[in-house]
This record gives C-alpha cells, structure tokens and sequence, in this order.
C-alpha cells in the first residue's frame, strides 16, 4: 500500500479523472475507484526517475483508490497480490512503483 502523507501529494492527480470511472463505495467522507495505472494517478514524472524507469513504472497498476470525498485528493493506493520473487523484472516494477 502507498500511503501519500507528505508533500508529494503535488505530484498526484485529484480523482474521479475527466471521463474516468465512477467510485465503487463511499463511506466515511471517502471514496473507492477501481483499479487505476501509475500513470494515471501521478502528473507527469517525478524528479529523480529516469525516463526508462517511469515508462516501466507507468504501466503499474493499483487495485484499489482511495480518495478524499470531498476534494478527490488521493490518500492510499493498494495493490492485493502475492509477493513477487526476488531479483526478477516485476520486483523491480515493483519497487519503483
């Protein structure tokens, strides 16, 4: 799961997207949306990542959205799965992600 407690809540989107899905639930002030790809929560990429990594991490995707009711701001992406293996190509997506 990521969490987005800190100030890089600049470099993410506010949901629901223009044309995108409609929430799953609300409950308590929040909203779910079903799965959503890296690339679509995140605006543009992000300092430090070259552009062969975030092309990789893009595609990445999350199962769940959970967002503020009211603003849309993004406060937890969760992904449900098993662990990937150690040393492979989708731990390194992965861990970008």
């Amino acid at each position: 799961m990521t969490i987005t407690g800190s100030d890089e809540g600049r470099l993410l989107r506010a949901l629901p997207l223009a044309g995108g899905r409609a929430p799953l639930l609300h409950r308590a002030g929040h909203q779910v949306y079903p799965a959503h790809r890296l690339g679509e929560l995140v605006v543009g990429r992000p300092a430090g990542i070259t552009g062969n990594q975030w092309s990789t991490a893009s595609r990445e995707g999350y199962d769940l959205v959970i967002c503020s009711g009211d603003t849309g701001r993004i406060l937890a992406a969760v992904e449900i799965g098993p662990a990937v293996p150690g040393g492979s190509p989708a731990q390194r997506a992965e861990r970008m992600k």
